[in-house]
């Protein structure tokens, strides 16, 4: 699960902006949950802040949204409910703009509203002791304007025919004067995890499945060919899970090319891919049988960045030629699946009708490949050498939080290939 938290740059000549200095604050993930937050920060602009939301909206498909602005005259956190397609300033903007009555988007409705809790946020913040009050009026400057775009842009990009509760709030924050950042941070964690309890539950109408600790959201809409089997990518990063799900969708009928079996394949005794890497790195990658000696390969292209794109770029079209193949055989009535660890780091997104990623927690992803007999310092190794959830979540249509057991996985990767990818 993915949230985005926004906060604002300095304005006016200030130093600092109280939105930003908490949002910077916060950590990449919740306790107690499978949250990622990704922060960024927005420019006090009429017309940058809005389309930076609105991108950061369609790249990623957050599960939910939070924006946060400084109020200079509150003296409680505000929890806003509704924001107004209207802008009205009574200074200018730092790009030095200052509208009067004009439609934040032109044609947009007048008036929206946030499809989270409002009440249950408020009290998440007041039971940290934080002074905080629920408010219907974001009023008419930036901090309206983005959050308008942030609430318009997620409705749009929201899958399925039904209208469905937007996930996103603003929460306005009184100077640091006023309430100390540590504060600030309490407040907004609260309204975080309040948010990310609401997102875990399931719904049909958000577009998300739960079974136990699992949970699939549908982040684009899926369209699924008529005379083909529809090519699905399975990815993830190590010990996520991916693998668990590729057997049920091969449970389920489907014609799996596995990547890591392929690539022994390619490079078994007599193929083209050993010849091509024995003629690269020389014999020492060859075990006494003639095989190919995995470890002395690895060994040798690990921490060589040059060696390993030499060893790619004879392995991955070879791969990628051997999957084609296997998918190009599964009948128009099943699924056609590519697992495959390094989706997202080989650009492959755009050659399936389907990105199915699969994700953990780290700690989970840490204990899972201890379990195997990784050393946790090579397990940190591996995961930070992989794409991060950003990129994953930027190219995915189908995202799977693993955090539960592997029945749990099951059950919701069961579910998902009955709700949206069966015709």
């Amino acid at each position: 699960m993915l949230i985005l938290v926004t906060g604002f740059e300095p304005f006016a000549g200030d130093g600092t902006n109280a939105s930003w200095e908490a949002v910077r604050r916060l950590p990449d993930t919740l306790s107690g949950g499978p949250v990622t937050l990704v922060r960024r920060l927005l420019p006090v602009s009429f017309t940058r802040a809005p389309e930076e939301i609105a991108g950061l909206v369609d790249t990623l498909r957050p599960d939910a949204v939070v924006c946060t602005g400084l109020a200079a005259t509150r003296t409680s956190v505000g929890v806003e409910t509704t924001a107004r397609n209207t802008m009205a300033a009574r200074a200018p903007d730092g790009d030095g703009w200052c509208p009067q009555d004009l439609p934040v988007e032109a044609g947009a409705p007048q008036v929206l509203h946030t499809g989270l809790p409002v009440g249950r946020l408020v009290a998440a913040v007041a039971e940290r002791g934080v002074p905080v009050s629920p408010s219907g009026d974001a009023g008419t400057f930036v901090c309206n304007a983005t959050y308008f775009s942030a609430l318009r842009s997620l409705a749009q990009t929201r899958p399925g025919p039904l209208p469905v509760p937007v996930p996103a709030v603003f929460v306005h924050l009184p100077p640091e004067g006023v309430l100390p950042t540590d504060r600030a941070v309490d407040a907004l964690l609260g309204v975080l995890e309040e948010c990310a309890a609401e997102l875990w539950a399931p719904s049909d109408r958000t577009g998300t499945l739960r079974h136990g600790g699992a949970r699939a959201a549908l982040l684009r809409p899926v369209v699924l060919p008529l005379r083909r089997a529809p090519r699905i990518g399975v990815s993830g990063g190590i010990g996520t899970g991916k693998s668990t799900v590729t057997q049920v969708l091969a449970d389920r009928g489907a014609v799996v090319a596995d990547a890591d079996d392929l690539a022994r394949r390619v490079v078994a005794p007599g193929t083209e891919g050993l010849a091509s890497v024995v003629d690269a790195f020389g014999t020492q990658v060859l075990a006494d049988d003639g095989s190919l000696d995995r470890a002395a390969l690895a060994r040798l292209v690990f921490s060589d960045e040059q060696a390993r794109g030499r060893l790619e770029a004879i392995t991955h079209p070879l791969i990628a030629r051997a999957a084609r193949d296997v998918m190009r055989s599964a009948p128009a009535n099943s699924l056609a699946v590519y697992d495959v660890p390094l989706l997202v780091e080989t650009g492959m997104e755009d050659l399936f009708d389907v990105v199915l990623m699969v994700d953990a927690p780290e700690g989970t992803r840490l204990e899972r490949l201890e379990a195997r007999g990784l050393d946790r310092t090579d397990a940190r190794a591996r995961i930070a050498s992989q794409a991060g959830v950003v990129e994953r979540r930027a190219v995915s249509t189908i995202w799977v939080d693993n955090a539960g057991t592997r029945e749990d996985l099951r059950g919701v990767a069961d579910a998902l290939v009955s709700a949206w990818l069966t015709r």
